[in-house]
Formats: C-alpha cells, structure tokens, sequence
C-alpha cells in the first residue's frame, strides 16, 4: 500500500466531515435521523460509512492524479526515452594485465563486456564496459611538465609522457596506430589538464628515449590528439535514434562528467622504421604554461581503461495472462528484487505456457510507424504500454513498471497468450554504493 494514499484519505475525510457539518446545520431533520452533528457521528454505522466511502473517494483522487504523468511519460518515451529511466551507476574501469603475457599485436576487450563485482551481501552487481580497450605490453614510466629543451613556435611549456614497451619489443612492433588515455585524478587537476590538450597544444613530437635504437624525432601534428565520448557509438546509456544526440551528450555529462576524459593519441604507425626503440618520449608543446598547482604523475595518464555502467540484459519473470487485469506488474528478478530494477522494456513476446514456445512478438503502443499498420490492417491486435510509478513496497525508494495492452485506438485489449516473456535491460539499483574499491585481488571479474 502507497503511503501517499494516506493524505488522499484525511483530505477526503476530513472535506466529508466539514460537509457533514455544512448538512447538519442546513437540514437539522435529515442530519438526526442520521446522528449527524456538526463536529462528530454518533452512529458508529454511519461513522463506518463515511470513513469507507473516503477511501473510495481517495483512491479515486490518487488515480486522476496519477493519469497526468502518463501524457508527460508517454511523450518523452517517443522523443526521449532516457529521461524517463533511472540513472545507472557509471564509474571508469582498468585493467590490469600482465604485460609479460601480451602479444604484440595487443589483445582486445570488445565493448559490452560484462564485469562482475564482489558480491555486496551476497549479490555481485554486474557492469558492462561502455569503449572498446586494447591491451598493449605498454606502461606510462613518468609524466612531467618541463620548459621546451629546443625552440619551438608559441611554446612556452612541453608535457613529456615517456612510454615503454615489454617483452623486449620495439615500437615499430607493435601492432597498433593509435593509443587510448584515461585522464585520472581530481576535477581541478584533470579537467584543467583536458583543456590544455585540446584548446593549447601547438606542436607534438615522438622523441626516442633511452633503449635499443638510435635517437630519432618525430613531429606530429596538433590534430592527432582527438576527443572521446562524443560519437554515436561511444554512448554509456542506450538511447533512441529518434533522440537528438546532442541532449544524450548534455544528460552524460551531468551524470558523469569522468566519461569525456578520454583521449586517442594517433601516429603511432610512423614510428616504425624511424629508428625507435623500446622507449619514447611524448612531447606536447603548449602555448601556454599549466597552472602551477597542477598535479601530474605516470598515475594521471591511464592505458587500458573503459567507463563502465551498471546495466545488463536479461529476462524478467514470466507474466502469467489472467484476463482480470488491466496491467502486470513486470518482474525482473523475484529473487534479487530489491536490488534488481527495470531500465528498460526491450520487447514482449507470447508464449505458451506448457511449452514456452514463442508465438509472437507484440509491439509497442507509442511509435512513430503505427500509422502504416493502420492503413494496411485496422484491426492490427494488441500494443504493449508502460507505465513507471514509485514502488509500493515500504521503505522502496526505486520504481516499478507496469505493463498494459490496447489497441491502436487506446482501447483496453487483452494480449491472445497465455504467458508474456518480457526481454529487460536492468540496474541494480544502489547496491553499487556499497562496493568496496581497491581491493588487493582486483574489484571485478570478467565474464
């Protein structure tokens, strides 16, 4: 039960008591028959019924009231659909390989990758990696801020990253053109560093360093240092090519800003052959010295790390069709359900209930290509809607969604099954909160 039902409840009683007493003086005959007083009943029959037809009223009110979300849900669902979902847990994940073991050639951790944490009372909370990592037998030796060693146009201060590779190999070995950084460490630090990399870098150069090789240099240009985060495929929530991206990339920023502290460094296949060895010096010239309080270490500059989002797919617990409901509450895991909540409905599927075959697959309700079907078949069946109120458990700060079915003229239509297989995409809600960092062993486990 709602504890919001409650104010709706001692409003209406207490506007049936004011009335009751407005009664009582105008029709003084009526109201004794009845035992009505001005401030109190003294029949307690009559008292029982006013108190239940409050109820009634009550719950009546709740649900006008609760119908004027459903224009705004429904009308974000269409043009964005994120808005209306809980927000995820986001946080930025490395890994840490041996280095001895990797090849070459790098070994790739594609995009989507589950990671599961330690279990937080017995529940590991599973993430997905939101960029695509190489692992390289590569490490950042040192980061530091120095004066330009030789004269360079409009420099006045030079950021040297010194890379090395393992495994006895040479940069001309490895098997990749690019590399990706992770900028690490607190706000005033790194997003002052961020903005220096892109709004002040006015000459590169790839110095070769101690190790194998002859001395080289390199220059690269400005533009091979580019942004990430800002492609379509470089998303952390999933969203609708209805949507304009340009809002996704406002509402991630908001949420978590850390995601666009990523930048890829390109050029690294003119290294081969340039007499470069295991060891090179990365210099960035800028038109402008860093603060002087800015803090800088090998540990600022991060290879192998994604961010990653508390989301995954799975199937909720099969809703049984009673033909007595005018909605279903959907499931995602009646075990784990205060740690599991729906971020999104992905499809609605029929099914027998004896063999668990698929019969079809139901569409949803808003869409912007309905007009076609009612064009080729006016009677098109039964659409799913959704629905997304506060959970009526106690103590519950998540939400719950409903599932119904009409037509395409927003009349009550049963779904022709006997079971609906829902496919969801879910969080687990706050437990993240609770998960240790730093542990010795590691903090999450690849699938």
């Amino acid at each position: 039960m709602d504890d919001e039902i409650l104010a709706y409840y001692e409003r209406e009683l207490t506007f049936i008591r004011e009335m009751g007493s407005e009664f009582a003086k105008k029709y003084p005959k009526v109201a004794g028959r009845l035992l009505l007083e001005p401030d109190k009943c003294e029949d307690p029959h009559t008292e029982r019924l006013l108190e239940g037809f409050a109820f009634l009223c009550a719950r009546i009110h709740k649900k006008l009231d609760d119908d004027f979300p459903d224009i705004t849900q429904s009308l974000l669902s269409i043009l964005y659909p994120h808005y209306t979902n809980p927000i995820p847990s986001m946080s930025v994940v490395t890994f840490e390989p041996i280095l001895n073991n990797i090849p070459a050639g790098g070994y790739r951790i594609e995009r989507d990758t589950a990671l599961f944490s330690k279990p937080v009372e017995g529940i590991p909370c599973q993430f997905a990696t939101c960029y695509p990592v190489t692992l390289l037998p590569l490490e950042v030796v040192s980061a530091t801020l120095e004066d330009p060693k030789k004269p360079v146009r409009d420099a006045r201060q030079a950021l040297v990253l010194r890379l090395k590779t393992r495994n006895g190999l040479t940069f001309s070995e490895l098997g990749c053109d690019r590399l990706r950084f992770f900028l690490n460490g607190q706000r005033q630090h790194v997003f002052h560093l961020y903005e220096l990399l892109f709004n002040n870098v006015c000459s590169i150069e790839c110095e070769a360093g101690e190790g194998r090789g002859a001395p080289a240099v390199l220059p690269l240009e400005p533009g091979c240092i580019r942004p990430v985060g800002f492609e379509p495929g470089e998303g952390m929530l999933p969203y609708s090519a209805r949507s304009f991206p340009g809002y996704l990339l406002l509402f991630e920023y908001f949420c978590f800003p850390e995601k666009f502290l990523f930048f890829d460094f390109f050029g690294l296949e003119r290294l081969a052959g340039g007499g470069f060895g295991d060891t090179v010096d990365l210099r960035f010239y800028l038109d402008r010295p860093a603060k002087s309080t800015l803090l800088l270490s090998e540990s600022t500059f991060c290879l192998h790390a994604a961010p990653i989002v508390n989301l995954f797919r799975r199937i909720a617990e099969p809703i049984r069709v009673e033909h007595r409901k005018t909605e279903y509450l959907v499931i995602p895991d009646i075990r784990r359900s205060e740690a599991t909540e729906v971020f999104t409905v992905d499809s609605v599927a029929a099914s027998r209930a004896t063999t668990s075959e698929r019969l079809g697959e139901y569409k949803p309700l808003y869409s912007i290509r309905h007009h076609r079907e009612m064009e080729e078949e006016p009677d098109a069946g039964a659409f799913w809607h959704l629905q997304r109120r506060p959970s009526e458990r106690k103590g519950d700060t998540g939400t719950s969604l409903y599932l119904s079915f009409s037509d395409l003229l927003f009349r009550p239509r049963e779904p022709e099954a006997e079971t609906l297989i829902v496919h969801v995409t879910c969080t687990n809600r706050d437990l993240p909160a609770r998960l240790p960092f730093g542990e010795p062993g590691g903090d999450f486990d690849m699938e």
